[in-house]
């Protein structure tokens, strides 16, 4: 677990650090000045977290204004000496490349992050990144969400533990309609390793399940407004077409892939073929089986009697070849 989030870790800086060396072109909209920056904008967002087996919600504050030295900073604070673990400060940087790389924000921003409680998760990455992004297109949170789960500098809402648990403390704090979760983990195992049923925890607290794939999908729960197409494009539509069910599957020859297989195929099918042709001889008697290097080889066996009964097949060991 600690090489884990050592390695991820590891990319979220080295992905940072390359941003921080770029001079983009991009520029922050919400910022309101030509050259892309920013001063005084901040948001709050809830996070749902584990410590001991037990759940919490806590409250993340973010603000995003210019750096003084023109250089990417982060800044976590906490109101507990060793409040913010190194797993969730991992997070946090991973969540800042993410909506970096999404959005093409320049890179020389200062970042402060600020908790209420004692934090020791990667369950905040997700939600991090979803305030980043609302940071950046002035989007505001909406009450009653919250999101628990991960994040990939590429905006992917990775799975995370302790999800029953941060359910049932969401329920215990109130205030929260819609828990958004990993896709995947509506079913997920609670601390003793028993699998909870998250749909039914939340509805004793009047509560709804969403899963969410992405940073994408989360933002437009959370903030009721869709990330711009540059964020999250569409993928291009194929060139060709996919045959649908009426027309049948194409003739074998017809395209370029069906030659491609083919062509992949073929040795496959030669060491097949060759295979059945040394099973056909195996099964010819002894004196119709055509020569090969191997039954010529075979002629010092002259040490070990042999006999022929007589169907004409060897006896007492083998076929000395011819």
């Amino acid at each position: 677990m600690r090489a884990r989030a050592a390695a991820v870790t590891a990319l979220a800086l080295a992905c940072t650090l390359v941003l921080a060396g770029c001079d983009l072109g991009f520029s922050l909209g919400f910022g309101g000045k030509p050259d892309g920056h920013f001063e005084g904008s901040e948001l709050t967002v809830p996070v749902l977290y584990v410590s001991g087996g037990k759940g919490g919600v806590a409250t993340q504050r973010i603000t995003a204004e210019a750096a003084d030295g023109g250089d990417l900073s982060i800044d976590i604070t906490e109101n507990d000496v060793s409040g913010v673990a190194p797993v969730t400060q991992s997070a946090t940087w991973t969540a800042v490349t993410a909506a970096t790389l999404l959005t093409g924000a320049r890179p020389d921003t200062a970042y402060t992050f600020g908790f209420d409680a004692r934090i020791n998760t990667p369950a905040a990455g997700a939600v991090t990144a979803v305030g980043v992004l609302a940071l950046y297109y002035g989007s505001e949170i909406q009450p009653g969400v919250a999101l628990a789960g991960g994040v990939t500098p590429f905006g992917t809402v990775s799975p995370v533990a302790g999800l029953p648990e941060q359910v049932s403390a969401a329920i215990e704090a109130g205030g929260i309609d819609t828990i958004l979760v990993p896709v995947g983990q509506r079913i997920a195992a609670d601390a003793n390793g028993q699998p909870i049923d998250l749909d039914q925890v939340a509805a004793t607290g009047g509560m709804t399940i969403t899963e969410v794939a992405d940073v994408a999908s989360a933002y437009a729960i959370m903030t009721g407004e869709d990330l711009p197409e540059a964020a999250f494009p569409t993928p291009a539509a194929s060139p060709t077409p996919l045959p649908t069910a009426t027309e049948g599957p194409a003739e074998p020859g017809d395209d370029a892939f069906d030659i491609a297989v083919n062509s992949a195929l073929a040795p496959r099918r030669g060491i097949a073929h060759d295979g059945e042709r040394r099973l056909a001889r195996r099964a010819l008697p002894c004196d119709r089986r055509p020569r090969t290097s191997a039954t010529r080889g075979r002629r010092r066996w002259g040490s070990i009697r042999r006999r022929r009964d007589g169907s004409g097949r060897c006896r007492g060991g083998g076929c000395p070849g011819r």
